[in-house]
């Protein structure tokens, strides 16, 4: 059985830097959005994009010998592109003519992964919710969704930069994105028997504890970062596919959240659109105008590891992404 660490959501949320931290531990290997790369749902403009350790994606010593079943990728184009995804997923997924294919060449590609690299963990950042309800049926696949959820004015803000290969989205862009990346997050809760969330503005400001909490709740007993010091942190070159252009910074790293820089209209034009979301997930109530919660309540009874019995908070309590939601079925 081959464990998947899949992170969800948004572009510019913190997806890669999570990634990045979680391949730092022992047993975890950050491979980036390599399943949505080599499953053939990778547009042309991610073809140059060298891997995480500079080289050429065709010359890496990981990836250059990697291949996929032309098919199969073929497969995934419909699947996720066509018509018939919705009634894949919620339908009878046994009767799709090709569906099988896919999630045989996709088990087979993770395998591989976990041979080649020996880690008992990968941790793939390709985002897409539909194409990891798609793997959580793969046979000899074991999934754990991380929803990793930013202020949607970080992200319009984050958007408007020019980041290398990154393109520059503009506001409604990232609007759309923002509100279909987080909701078809939580539709797939309802498809997986792992699923973590958290925000990333608690995970930049106290990542130790809350890493801690999400790899233990992956390997099932206690892991610990003693790494990350202090909003500080060592990073080595790893050999991520696609993903944010900050992938090739290695070394010390502060861990640090940027404030949005938007102007007030488009501050208030912003948080007006996304205010249905923003609350459901706290950030009209976050505490000190913003500031994150304290580690004590990151360590709070909130975390449910595996082995515990599911526990849905409810919107009353604004689901308190700031301790780590975890539930296990």
């Amino acid at each position: 059985m081959v464990r998947i660490a899949y992170i969800a959501g948004c572009g510019r949320s913190g997806t890669t830097l999570l990634a990045r931290l979680l391949g730092e531990i022992p047993g975890f290997v950050a491979v980036g959005e390599a399943g949505w790369y080599f499953l053939g749902l990778r547009d042309a403009s991610a073809v140059g994009i060298p891997c995480g350790c500079a080289a050429a994606i065709s010359e890496c010593s990981l990836w250059g010998k990697v291949s996929v079943d032309p098919q199969a990728r073929m497969l995934a184009r419909e699947l996720i592109r066509g018509h018939s995804l919705h009634r894949t997923l919620w339908g009878r997924p046994e009767t799709h003519p090709g569906l099988q294919r896919f999630l045989a060449a996709a088990s087979g590609f993770y395998h591989t992964l976990a041979a080649r690299t020996g880690a008992a963990v990968i941790v793939d950042s390709s985002k897409s919710s539909l194409f990891a309800a798609l793997l959580a049926r793969s046979p000899g696949i074991r999934v754990h969704v991380i929803h990793m959820i930013r202020d949607l004015r970080g992200v319009v803000s984050s958007g408007r930069r020019p980041k290398a290969y990154a393109p520059v989205m503009s506001p409604p862009r990232s609007i759309l994105h923002w509100y279909r990346a987080n909701v078809g997050a939580e539709l797939l809760e309802r498809r997986t028997a792992e699923f973590s969330r958290f925000r990333y503005e608690d995970f930049v400001a106290y990542p130790r504890p809350l890493l801690e909490q999400l790899a233990s709740a992956i390997r099932g007993f206690p892991v610990h970062c003693p790494f990350l010091y202090e909003g500080q942190v060592q990073v080595h070159a790893q050999h991520l596919v696609t993903g944010n252009p900050d992938k090739f910074q290695c070394g010390q790293t502060w861990l640090r959240e940027r404030q949005p820089e938007l102007g007030p209209v488009l501050n208030h034009f912003v948080s007006l659109m996304g205010a249905p979301l923003l609350a459901r997930y706290g950030y009209f109530s976050r505490k000190r105008n913003g500031a994150p919660a304290q580690p004590s309540e990151v360590h709070g009874e909130e975390a449910l590891l595996p082995g515990s019995h599911e526990r849905k908070t409810g919107m009353d309590e604004g689901l308190r992404f700031h301790a780590l939601r975890n539930t296990s079925k």
